[in-house]
């Protein structure tokens, strides 16, 4: 799997490079009726199961490793998804960030 990370916009809104990560996951294929970030509910084709990862909202430019946002894209395959939500640990029992795609 292939993260592409989202790096901002420049003063005229057009997007900045972005990079790529390789990433090693556990994929379940699986349909899933998830809450995206407007608060619509939404199909999920699958649910990747990342090494722990922080979710971030904003300062895209200074991004720093181990971190993931709405705005990323996820390449399987050569198919490009959209990150939907997210399923973060709530403990420390869990070690992996759930991330549902569509």
């Amino acid at each position: 799997m292939t993260l592409v990370r989202h790096k901002g916009e420049d003063t005229y809104q057009e997007p900045l490079a972005t990079d790529t990560e390789a990433h090693k996951v556990f994929p379940e294929w699986k349909n899933r009726n998830v809450t995206d970030l407007d608060g619509e509910i939404v199909v999920s084709k699958a649910c990747l199961k990342f090494r722990l990862l922080t979710v971030i909202q904003s300062n895209y430019a200074t991004r720093v490793a181990n971190t993931i946002s709405y705005r990323d894209t996820i390449t399987v395959d050569g198919i490009s998804y959209k990150i939907v939500s997210f399923e973060e640990p709530r403990d420390f029992t869990a070690r992996f960030t759930g991330v549902y795609i569509a």
